[in-house]
């Protein structure tokens, strides 16, 4: 949003499933409040929300309307070329099933910062405290500055 490049190590071409913040605090509510969950690990991801970093970093540029260009690094520790959650068992035991599709959620997320820049205000990881529980999904969420 602000024109700096984008800087990418490697050569982007690794593989990644994005999954919005939203559906993965879904999938941890629904993880607290069902009992069959106890004991269990689910993998939490939104695999029809794949591709790779460099058109990651493509669409960012695109939805920002920003001419930011993109510069590949050295990477100097290995990566793992393909990340693509199976999500299976988080469905079949949770009900859980992603809800934002990519776009939305870049959408979304770029909305946030732009906000957050125009106020002046530092942009920041909020803290979210959930207050209850009801059907796996909280009630009222509030935020902490």
């Amino acid at each position: 949003m602000a024109g700096d490049d984008l800087i990418l190590h490697g050569d982007g071409g690794q593989i990644r499933a994005w999954c919005y913040i939203d559906d993965i605090l879904d999938a941890l509510l629904s993880i607290m409040a069902n009992g069959e969950s106890k004991g269990q690990v689910f993998n939490i991801g939104n695999p029809k929300s794949t591709l790779t970093i460099y058109n990651l970093a493509r669409e960012i540029i695109r939805l920002c309307d920003s001419e930011s260009k993109i510069v590949f690094r050295e990477r100097h520790s290995p990566d793992v070329e393909i990340r693509i959650p199976d999500i299976h068992k988080a469905t079949e035991i949770l009900g859980f099933t992603p809800q934002v599709e990519l776009e939305e959620g870049l959408l979304r997320t770029i909305e946030w910062y732009r906000h957050k820049l125009n106020k002046q205000e530092p942009v920041r990881r909020q803290r979210v405290a959930v207050t209850q529980l009801r059907r796996n999904r909280p009630e009222e969420v509030t935020s902490e500055r």
